[in-house]
């Protein structure tokens, strides 16, 4: 089964939307915690996790860990990515398995934990306004990873060509 996945384009809270486009990537942030290719369950995730950040609560070390992994361990190639960004969604397909790019491990850059991405469209973004209902209405989530409605996407993807004409974000 193939999945839909919306991935905020704002790792260790910097914007990112330009270098996700021009590095054909996604990425999530948590520097500092190493390259996770070996860490294969959510606690060991959660060792690295705590090995470098500490946390007010069992619930927000739950949610990072929760977002780590779900990126590193269900997002699988060829699913669907959304990266929401102002009134726009760029919308692609993941291309590959977790990856660790040490040169941007640091509090400066921020967003070690990568997955490659094919970008439909030449890169074009369509406005969140001709997203499915339940597909906007998801992107209202503040994870900073989670699935959203496969379907709606993949209809929109194959069938909604003309929907792809806003210019991008990295002009």
């Amino acid at each position: 089964m193939r999945y839909a996945w919306i991935v905020r384009p704002y790792p260790h809270g910097k914007y990112r939307t330009k270098d996700f486009l021009l590095k054909n990537i996604v990425a999530i942030g948590w520097p500092g915690i190493g390259d996770l290719t070996s860490k294969k369950t959510r606690d060991e995730v959660k060792q690295a996790v705590l090995t470098y950040y500490s946390y007010s609560s069992p619930q927000s070390l739950g949610q990072s860990v929760g977002n780590i992994y779900r990126f590193k361990e269900e997002i699988n190639k060829d699913d669907y990515v959304l990266m929401p960004d102002g009134n726009l969604v760029y919308i692609g397909t993941i291309d590959s398995s977790y990856k660790y790019d040490s040169s941007v491990d640091s509090e400066t850059e921020g967003y070690p934990h990568q997955r490659e991405v094919k970008w439909l469209y030449d890169k074009k973004a369509i406005p969140r306004r001709f997203l499915t209902g339940r597909v906007f209405d998801s992107l209202k989530g503040q994870q900073t990873v989670f699935t959203t409605y496969h379907d709606d996407v993949d209809d929109i993807a194959k069938n909604k060509k003309n929907y792809f004409t806003q210019q991008t974000n990295i002009e």
